[in-house]
């Protein structure tokens, strides 16, 4: 969710007034905007969230190859 606040807050006039899908391997993510009892902190991303037209898209771990490509980055060696 974090990431999710920090690409909203850096992209901001780009996304606003546009519909996109956020893509994600945090399948609970899906429901954030129906949960009922929220901390603090969620309950002030849910109404920054809502000046945006989004879907939240869920896709499993092995699927997300953008992800796992991120995160699972090849070792480098060096000669030097």
């Amino acid at each position: 969710m974090l990431a999710i606040m920090h690409a909203l807050t850096k992209f901001k006039q780009y996304l606003v007034g546009s519909i996109f899908k956020v893509k994600t391997n945090h399948n609970n993510l899906k429901f954030i905007m129906k949960q009922k009892e929220l901390s603090e902190k969620q309950h002030k991303w849910i109404k920054k969230l809502h000046d945006y037209d989004f879907e939240i898209e869920y896709i499993k771990g092995k699927n997300n190859i953008v992800d796992d490509g991120l995160s699972r980055m090849p070792p480098t060696f060096s000669l030097i």
